[in-house]
């Protein structure tokens, strides 16, 4: 916001003078932001569209000392199925 010349007592972290409980904001839908949210999110991240470049690929390991353990992987919030130490490549891409 923009600087006022109010002073909102001496100490602006006294409990006292501070509207911690007069605060609101909203838990937007998606695709919206803002504190009232009315702004429409844009796009974020790499445009899939844009020539000339070529897909990452992140390659990791996991040793699983008797075959039973499973895991699942999170990227931006979202979860994968789980995984089990004996998936094969084609479950995987499944």
């Amino acid at each position: 916001g923009n600087p006022t010349p109010f002073i909102y007592g001496v100490d602006p972290n006294d409990l006292l003078t501070w509207d911690h409980d007069q605060i609101f904001g909203c838990s937007c839908s998606d695709g919206f932001e803002g504190y009232d949210c009315s702004l429409k999110s844009c796009p974020k991240g790499d445009d899939p569209l844009t020539p000339h470049q070529e897909n990452e690929e992140q390659i990791f390991s996991c040793q699983d000392s008797d075959s039973n353990g499973s895991f699942a992987l999170k990227f931006r919030g979202e979860y994968t199925s789980t995984l089990s130490a004996t998936d094969s490549i084609e479950e995987l891409e499944s």
